[in-house]
C-alpha cells in the first residue's frame, strides 16, 4: 500500500424495457485525489490571505468587475464607516469626497482598462456621520484578471495620510 486516495463513484443501473427491475449496474471510479489536494491547498491559501488582511493597519478591498465591492477588512469599514453588509453592497465612490469622485473614477477606469496598477490621493467622506472631518487617503491598487486578460476586478488598499496632509498644510 501507498497513500489512501479519493475516488468518485458513478452508478447507472441498467433496464430492460417495460422491467422495473435493474440487470445490471455500470460503474465507473475517478479519482480525484489531485483535484481534492488542490483544493485543500487553495482553500489554506485564501485563509491565510484572508487572516492576513484581517490585521492589516491599512484599508483591503476587492471589486468586481462592475466595481462592486466583494470583500474589505475591518481597517476599511472602520474608514469608510461601513460595516461589511453595507460596505458588499454599495460602491466604494459614494464615500469619495464630491470634488474628487471624477478624478478617482478616471484614473481607476483607466487602469483597468489599460490593466495596470494605480495610485491616487484623495479625501474621504463619511456619508453616515457627515459631521466627522474629511480624511485623505493614499489609494493603490490594480486590476484583476483572468488567465485570458479579462478583467475580473481591482484589489487594493487606502492608507489614511491625513497626519501628513495636515502637517504640510
Amino acid at each position: 500500500g501507498g497513500e489512501p486516495r479519493r475516488l468518485l463513484v458513478n452508478a447507472v443501473p441498467l433496464f430492460h424495457d417495460d422491467d422495473p427491475t435493474p440487470y445490471a449496474c455500470v460503474v465507473s471510479l475517478t479519482d480525484v485525489t489531485e483535484q481534492r489536494v488542490a483544493e485543500d491547498a487553495l482553500a489554506a491559501s485564501e485563509d491565510r490571505f484572508r487572516k492576513l488582511a484581517e490585521e492589516l493597519p491599512v484599508a483591503v478591498f476587492q471589486s468586481d468587475r462592475h466595481g462592486e465591492l466583494v470583500y474589505s477588512n475591518p481597517r476599511w469599514r472602520d474608514l469608510v464607516g461601513r460595516d461589511r453588509g453595507r460596505a458588499l453592497a454599495s460602491p466604494a465612490e459614494s464615500v469619495i469626497h464630491p470634488a474628487d469622485v471624477d478624478r478617482v473614477r478616471a484614473a481607476m477606469l483607466a487602469a483597468a482598462r489599460d490593466r495596470r496598477p494605480y495610485h491616487l490621493q484623495y479625501r474621504l467622506r463619511r456619508p453616515d456621520r457627515p459631521d466627522d472631518p474629511i480624511r485623505w487617503v493614499s489609494s493603490r491598487g490594480a486590476p484583476l484578471v483572468d488567465d485570458d486578460g479579462r478583467l475580473e476586478g481591482i484589489v487594493g488598499f487606502l492608507e489614511d495620510i491625513t497626519p501628513l496632509v495636515t502637517a504640510q498644510e
